[in-house]
């Protein structure tokens, strides 16, 4: 066992020499010596297994301490509750780990610091939610950065959980603080993501800017932008200062094949200066003014006509109803209709409630394209109106009353009547035209033969096809009516017959009978009538004939032939 020597007296910093195994406190210094090996050098360092004490105090002039470990922990307390107090700076070369829930809490300040020596790049904040999954990153230079990898993640999200009248909305703030020029950025939002090439893209940005920074007129700007078709950022929506106080200025869409599609109503307070095109309607409380209507208009257009609103070139179609000015006999608006031609014009006068054409002005009716190639036209020529049909005839339908003179110029066909209480006149009456071709002859002898009517001023009865005894017809036609009466004697059963034929106008055979009709029980001193419709053509022999099966007395026999010519044959 080794002997203790207490060095005193010498102030000497260490005893010269110990043998091994001796030991010396130096009690100027405080020093603890022990001696090593065979050449009894003195060594200061010295180990021990455990240091028990109710206090461990290190208090004294001592600056810098320096504590070397070849491996092993050191632990603090022993229960969740201590405290203990640091009254320096804590260094750690490692990682400073907590085991359960902790706190770090601070009376004044706190500041966390990353690079504190200023000699790397690039360094960061870590923020992990276990031992190698990052969930957020702040780097030297500013940048945030938080990290998801599951649906909604990651998100961050701004929670008031008071709210009363005093307390406002959360705020995100951006706040730059030293710019002061205008059309300066104060804070961006980049929404980024990856093409089919793993390229970082921008697809869309938002940008809060300064447009006015003047003491007095600050004005501001705020700038929405997407990718357009080639990875460019563009400006969609631009919302920024007018040039007035309260006014606020919009700019939608980029280029003018942009397209702006409204969903539910769209609420102008006051005027557009540019184009809208609308696939639904537009409707107004007050007035729709513009330079030009382009394109079609589908559904109803209204609205009040207070201005004259031009049509630009092209076909224009309104698919509804078009109506200009109101129901009630107090709105009502002119409508003005212009020609390529000077002065040719169609106008709606609503003060006199007239449809005008100017003069030279024409409606055109058919297929054609081109004003020769129309069928018909209604004009006035400065003194006439004048109805012109190139195709066919002029057709009118029902009553027409004309109060004045009416000159026509090309044919006339109606389908109805045609009466006038003045004088008809023409250079010739074409179409269906009846002509009454009165008639007597006296019955002596042959009372119940078949009797040619005399149509040549004969009134001798005749029983055979005499020339005296039939038309040659000039036109198409028909006989259509016949009456007859007997004077004496009751005919009883009577016939009538129309006989036709052509050269050599031989009408006794049966063949040439075109209708027969007959009438039972006829009586003397009565008028009967045959309605035919037996045709003939232009140029036949027509005659008719009356067969009284029953008559015996001689007897006057006196009637008419109605017969009804096509005059266009």
């Amino acid at each position: 066992m080794g002997v203790i020597q207490l060095k005193h007296g010498s102030q000497s910093a260490a005893p010269s020499s110990l043998l091994n195994g001796e030991f010396a406190i130096n009690v100027d210094s405080n020093q603890l010596w022990y001696g090593s090996g065979s050449n009894n050098t003195p060594i200061s360092d010295i180990r021990l297994n455990s240091i028990t004490a109710e206090k461990y105090i290190i208090s004294s002039s001592v600056t810098h301490m320096t504590t070397s470990f070849s491996s092993g922990s050191t632990e603090f307390g022993d229960s969740a509750d201590d405290t203990h107090t640091f009254t320096g700076n804590i260094t750690a070369s490692g990682n400073i780990q907590i085991g359960n829930d902790a706190e770090i809490t601070s009376l004044g300040n706190m500041t966390f610091r990353i690079d504190s020596d200023a000699n790397e790049g690039s360094q960061t904040f870590t923020f992990r939610h276990n031992a190698s999954t990052d969930i957020a990153e702040l780097d030297e230079s500013g940048v945030l950065t938080l990290y998801g990898n599951q649906l909604g993640q990651p998100a961050i999200e701004l929670q008031q959980n008071t709210q009363t009248a005093t307390f406002g909305p959360p705020v995100f703030i951006f706040n730059r603080t030293a710019l002061a020029s205008d059309n300066g950025d104060i804070g961006r939002f980049d929404f980024k993501a990856n093409d089919d090439a793993t390229n970082s893209t921008t697809y869309a940005q938002i940008i809060g800017q300064t447009e006015e920074t003047g003491n007095g007129t600050e004005g501001g700007k705020i700038t929405f932008k997407v990718a357009s078709h080639d990875a460019e950022l563009k400006t969609g929506l631009l919302i920024e200062d007018g040039d007035a106080e309260d006014e606020i200025d919009v700019t939608i869409g980029n280029t003018t094949t942009s397209l702006t599609t409204v969903a539910g109503n769209l609420s102008i307070g006051n005027s557009i200066t540019s184009n809208i095109t609308a696939s639904g309607n537009i409707s107004s409380s007050g007035t729709i003014t513009a330079n030009a209507f382009v394109g079609d208009i589908t559904g109803d257009l209204t609205g009040n006509a207070d201005t004259a609103t031009a049509l630009t070139a092209g076909n224009k179609t309104i698919d509804g109803n078009l109506s200009i000015g109101a129901a009630g006999g107090s709105a009502g608006h002119d409508l003005t209709l212009y020609g390529n031609t000077n002065n040719q014009t169609l106008v709606w006068d609503a003060s006199e409630d007239f449809l005008k054409f100017t003069d030279g002005t024409k409606i055109v009716f058919g297929t054609g394209q081109a004003a020769a190639d129309f069928d018909s036209s209604i004009q006035a020529n400065g003194s006439n109106l004048v109805i012109y049909n190139d195709t066919g005839n002029i057709q009118i339908g029902d009553t027409v009353e004309i109060t004045g003179n009416l000159e026509v110029t090309t044919n006339i066909t109606s389908s109805a009547n045609i009466s006038s209480s003045g004088t008809v006149t023409a250079d010739r009456f074409v179409g269906s035209q009846l002509t009454m071709v009165p008639w007597n002859y006296f019955v002596s002898s042959d009372h119940s033969d078949e009797l040619y009517i005399p149509q040549g001023g004969s009134q001798v009865e005749v029983n055979s096809d005499q020339p005296y005894n039939f038309m040659l017809a000039p036109y198409d036609g028909k006989v259509r009516r016949l009456s007859v009466f007997y004077q004496t004697g009751d005919p009883g059963t009577l016939t009538a017959r129309v006989r036709a034929a052509a050269a050599p106008f031989d009408l006794d055979d049966a063949d040439d009978i075109k209708q027969a009709l007959t009438q039972t029980g006829t009586v003397d001193d009565t008028a009967y009538f045959f309605d035919f419709s037996a045709s003939f053509s232009k140029g036949d022999a027509v005659a008719v004939t009356l067969e009284a099966a029953d008559h015996l007395a001689s007897s006057y026999v006196v009637g008419c032939i109605a017969v009804e010519y096509d005059t266009t044959t």
